[in-house]
């Protein structure tokens, strides 16, 4: 199955809250649950909120509302919780890029047409201050809005969007640790926790 039949199964983007189980994720084995959000954000406009609560709402309330525009930023809330850690808490950025090779015309290069230049990557990373034993979940939720026209993109260009309008929310995705392939730090005790390995 590919992602856009499961939304029309799974009546994503219909009026309601669509509960998507690690069960049903099951019905798209070639896709990540990472692309699968991503996916949503890219062709349907959503945008993403992960907890590592189970909101019993039909909205998103607070007095600011934070939501992402990447799946790896939804799914890491959705995995580590933010509260009674130490010093900086939670770090990570607020502008993610990937390695990216460009070519500049007119310019004369022994091995390609045009010479080749690297756009500097700042990939994603998490460093967690004061780490405990109810820091790292093995379960959360993403939720997905799709209702998105009260945010605001800040920092201009960042994942982050912030309101302060409760959001109603148009579906529930189950996560799990599993679902998170980035470096974790723990920087008390300078080791690299592994999230990705299935338990």
């Amino acid at each position: 199955m590919n992602i856009d039949d499961f939304v029309n199964e799974k009546e994503i983007m219909q009026p309601g809250i669509s509960v998507v189980t690690r069960s049903d994720l099951l019905k798209l084995p070639d896709y990540s649950t990472e692309q699968f959000l991503d996916h949503l954000v890219q062709q349907y406009g959503v945008l993403l909120r992960g907890s590592v609560d189970n909101l019993d709402d039909t909205h998103l309330r607070g007095d600011r509302i934070y939501v992402s525009g990447k799946a790896s930023i939804a799914i890491m809330k959705a995995i580590i919780s933010n509260r009674d850690l130490t010093g900086d808490g939670l770090v990570y950025p607020y502008f993610i890029r990937v390695p990216k090779m460009i070519y500049s015309p007119g310019s004369f290069s022994f091995t390609s047409e045009y010479p080749i230049f690297s756009i500097p990557a700042n990939p994603f990373s998490v460093k967690i201050h004061g780490v405990h034993d109810q820091t790292i979940r093995d379960t959360g939720t993403v939720y997905v809005v799709s209702t998105t026209n009260n945010f605001t993109n800040t920092p201009a260009g960042s994942w982050q969007h912030v309101t302060d309008e409760p959001v109603p929310i148009a579906a529930k995705i189950e996560i799990q640790k599993a679902d998170f392939n980035y470096p974790v730090i723990d920087v008390d005790n300078d080791i690299l926790i592994c999230l990705h390995h299935k338990s």
